[in-house]
């Protein structure tokens, strides 16, 4: 009687959802052959998915506790400290999927620098406070009432202990006591998850991801592992990377005493001495913007999709911009936003790629990361349309492992469409090109903690200068 009870609860939940996504279907606006989502549908799907879920666990009783990732310890690769580099594991045995993230945080190269980093936070440069086991944020979520399209993979989390965008090469402690090991501690966590069974199955899927300093460990080091892979025969192992927030323009030569925390181009080049930095073989090593944005993409020749915030706000502090709290700075905010944008393109080689005008940072590690990114594709007097990272990241996923000759055509103005009639290159269009003008930037977490006391002069900006 209860099994009998219990099948009928399931099929209950399965006819309401299949139900809702029917309704939702039919609400959704067409134009020619391609599908957009306005804003009460983007609403309507948010609160009804989390409604129906709720409903289910509560009337089927289903239980469903968040998994865990394990703690496991490197051998022989350590963090600033000199303790041993760690990183966490959360099994999937079923898939062939592994999520491998990268942690962001900074960097320091100096005794000064690093001190007052592990003064901050002594997990930027340590594990010896590292707990035994953590919840997965972001695309690590496991919870499947939080929709994550990656959640039932195999979870892979490596702390950022390292300080050096996991370019570090070097054996010895280098900086006053201090080790810089980011490179070795990212391969040696690939060659552990062999033996834990990556790429015993058919196809099996390898996403190195990372957010801010952990993106450009990804552009760094995943040419070098797809190689380490194939040399070791693992060729069923397919390697594709996911950026976010890593999108930096050139360096600066010099700076003015106004700016503070700006970076130059001989700063980098000390900083890659002292951490005795490993250059992608790509790399012109007296020209260190080979380790950004275009100068790296161009060469890489892993699939990339690249996650990047137009007016990224790490990318103004390191141009000596941020807080925009003069209209100077917001004028030149402007321009450096523009120079983004013009540098992510398909002409550029940039094959992948979601850039909102939002002023934001880091988006991998943000809980339901993919649904809370839209960008807004037209306006009229009616509604504006809008389109999801989630849409984007699985038309690229479908066109990288799926299809062995991706054609592109193009049929709108900021979208490329693959054969499969869907878009997996995005951005806010001509209608919004001003700081946080898509609606939904007012989404995105802690928006309002750290730019409520800039939205005047922002909005007032924007309005000044369309």
């Amino acid at each position: 009687m209860f099994k009998a009870l219990q099948m009928f609860s399931y099929a209950s939940f399965f006819l309401s959802t299949t139900v809702f996504f029917i309704q939702l279907a039919e609400s959704v606006t067409k134009v020619g052959d391609v599908e957009y989502w306005s804003r009460d549908d983007i609403s309507n799907y948010k609160n009804k998915t989390i409604t129906i879920m709720n409903s289910c666990y509560k009337k089927c009783g289903v239980e469903y506790g968040v998994p865990k990732l394990y703690k496991y310890t490197l051998e022989n690769v350590l963090c600033n400290d000199g303790t041993p580099a760690t990183y966490y594991y959360a099994k999937s045995p079923k898939s062939r999927r592994w999520i491998v993230f990268l942690d962001g945080g900074g960097f320091c190269s100096t005794v000064e620098e690093c001190h007052k980093r592990a003064n901050k936070s002594i997990r930027f440069v340590s594990s010896k406070k590292n707990s035994n086991r953590v919840e997965g944020n972001g695309i690590l979520e496991m919870t499947y009432d939080n929709s994550n399209m990656f959640w039932r993979s195999n979870m892979i989390y490596i702390p950022y202990c390292s300080s050096d965008m996991y370019l570090g090469n070097t054996h010895k402690a280098s900086v006053a006591g201090y080790h810089f090991m980011g490179s070795q501690i990212v391969m040696k966590t690939i060659m552990e998850l062999i033996n834990h069974g990556m790429g015993t199955k058919k196809n099996t899927q390898l996403f190195l991801t990372g957010s801010s300093a952990g993106g450009i460990g990804v552009l760094a080091n995943i040419d070098r592992i797809a190689m380490k892979l194939k040399r070791m025969k693992k060729g069923n192992i397919i390697v594709r990377g996911i950026v976010d927030s890593a999108w930096y323009l050139p360096l600066a030569k010099t700076c003015s005493m106004s700016q503070k925390n700006c970076l130059t181009e001989s700063g980098m080049k000390k900083a890659m001495h002292a951490w005795r930095g490993r250059y992608p073989q790509y790399c012109n090593q007296k020209n260190v913007n080979c380790l950004y944005g275009v100068s790296s993409v161009q060469h890489i020749k892993s699939p990339l999709f690249i996650i990047q915030n137009q007016f990224d706000i790490e990318q103004m502090a390191l141009k000596g911009i941020w807080p925009p709290d003069n209209y100077e700075k917001l004028a030149r905010l402007k321009e450096v936003g523009e120079e983004v944008r013009k540098q992510i393109t398909y002409e550029n080689g940039v094959k992948a790629f979601f850039l909102s005008s939002c002023m934001g940072h880091n988006l991998l590690s943000v809980k339901s990361f993919h649904k809370v990114a839209f960008v807004k594709i037209s306006e009229n007097t009616d509604v504006a349309h809008y389109k999801s990272l989630e849409s984007a990241l699985s038309c690229w996923i479908k066109n990288t492992f799926y299809n062995s000759s991706i054609v592109i055509r193009s049929e709108h103005n900021s979208l490329n469409y693959s054969r499969y009639d869907c878009s997996m290159r995005l951005s806010d269009t001509s209608y919004c090109t001003s700081p946080n003008c898509n609606e939904y930037c007012e989404h995105m977490p802690n928006f309002e903690r750290r730019f409520g006391r800039l939205s005047s002069n922002l909005k007032h900006f924007s309005k000044s200068r369309k």
